[in-house]
């Protein structure tokens, strides 16, 4: 706790991403918003409890590996991506820009309406916001390698049941979505490539990405 003054406060928590995903810090920060004034007023909030627990998701995991869906989540990711070519799609320039750990972190402030537009899009055409801004940025490595066969790691929340979106710990996962259309395809057909694969994808989430990686012959 860092105190600023008299009247100002700051709490710092660091935890370690083994323990804890961003999913949980925003599902458990408007729980201490809330815990703390009442601690302060000499109350004792008693947060609710989680319906699961963490220990639930691991068991979860260690049975996917005897009731064969970890086999048939093997083989629908290595289909995927069977004959992927996994050098870099960017120019050289850009692979370079990227720094030492290969990537870099660009934050964009969306126009309102550029933004309603892509929500009017994805109603139509039966589809999301992130599966609209994801083609348009499949798009954009289209025409940046020229290359009309990527593959684009996205996160995944990995709670695939309702009793885990309360609990604290690390869930996510990486999907390697492979997106592959014909040159000059239209926007729209891309988005409904886009889509499909998207919820594909997201029925096999569960295996992890380091699995994934290793059953396609990919780099992870």
């Amino acid at each position: 706790l860092l105190v600023l003054c008299d009247t100002e406060s700051v709490l710092v928590l660091t935890v370690h991403h083994i323990v804890c995903d961003a999913w949980s810090m925003f599902f458990h920060q408007p729980q201490l918003a809330e815990i703390y004034p009442s601690t302060v007023r000499g109350g004792a909030p008693r947060p609710p409890a989680p319906a699961g627990a963490y220990a639930d998701f691991v068991e979860a995991q260690l049975a996917a590996s005897s009731d064969g869906s970890t086999d048939r989540a093997v083989s629908f990711w290595r289909r995927r991506l069977k004959g992927y070519a996994t050098d870099s799609p960017l120019p050289r320039r850009l692979s370079e820009d990227a720094g030492a750990h290969g990537a870099r972190r660009l934050e964009i402030d969306w126009p309102a309406e550029v933004l309603a537009g892509a929500q009017r899009l994805a109603a139509r055409d039966g589809a999301t916001l992130y599966m609209v801004l994801l083609s348009a940025f499949a798009a954009l490595l289209h025409r940046l390698s020229g290359r009309d066969d990527l593959v684009v790691a996205s996160p995944v929340t990995n709670r695939e049941r309702e009793e885990w979106e309360s609990v604290v710990g690390y869930f996510v996962n990486l999907l390697p979505l492979r997106l592959r259309w014909p040159a000059e395809t239209p926007f729209t057909e891309l988005l409904a490539v886009t889509r499909e694969t998207v919820l594909e994808a997201q029925t096999h989430q569960r295996l992890p990405i380091h699995q994934i990686a290793a059953a396609a012959s990919l780099r992870p």
